[in-house]
């Protein structure tokens, strides 16, 4: 038997479970790895660094998610996390790594042209803060700064807390 990380209760279907959350216990497909020591913003749950064994993916879960959840979506026909995304120090996990959005016109996001058909700006999100990069003279330029933005803010975070 692993260590335990936490007696809990936890709420499953209405029934209430006593069961302590231990390390290196399967839920599923997902196995416990670590408390990561945050607590969703939200609800006040603690969020746990798991492994879905199916893919070999590193997920975050709420506590409650470690009982409803069977892996992180790879399994076809399980409950998947999809619709559950994962905050961290006011930042979502998840949109650090999605493709553009639909709606996106420049293909490249954080990079926009201004509505008056003046210069190109960058921005990026970020613990919850809008950063303006500043205005340039091409879309090459706004996207340099943009990556570079990725490298300085997302790189170290992802770093920390993805693998």
């Amino acid at each position: 038997m692993g260590e335990i990380l936490q007696k809990t209760t936890l709420n499953f279907k209405n029934k209430l479970l006593k069961t302590p959350i231990i390390k290196d216990d399967f839920y599923g497909f997902l196995q416990v790895k670590e408390a990561t020591g945050w607590v969703n913003e939200k609800d006040g749950q603690r969020i746990w660094r798991c492994l879905c064994t199916a893919c070999n993916t590193v997920v975050y879960l709420k506590t409650d998610q470690l009982v409803n959840y069977k892996s992180c979506g790879c399994k076809k026909g399980s409950k998947t996390l999809y619709c559950h995304l994962h905050h961290i120090e006011g930042t979502t996990l998840e949109a650090l790594t999605r493709k553009n959005r639909i709606d996106n016109k420049s293909g490249y996001p954080g990079v926009y042209k201004r509505k008056d058909g003046g210069k190109w700006r960058a921005s990026i999100g970020f613990k919850g803060k809008r950063i303006l990069l500043g205005s340039y003279e091409t879309f090459d330029e706004a996207k340099t700064a943009r990556l570079e933005a990725e490298e300085k803010f997302w790189k170290p975070f992802l770093d920390e807390h993805k693998a």
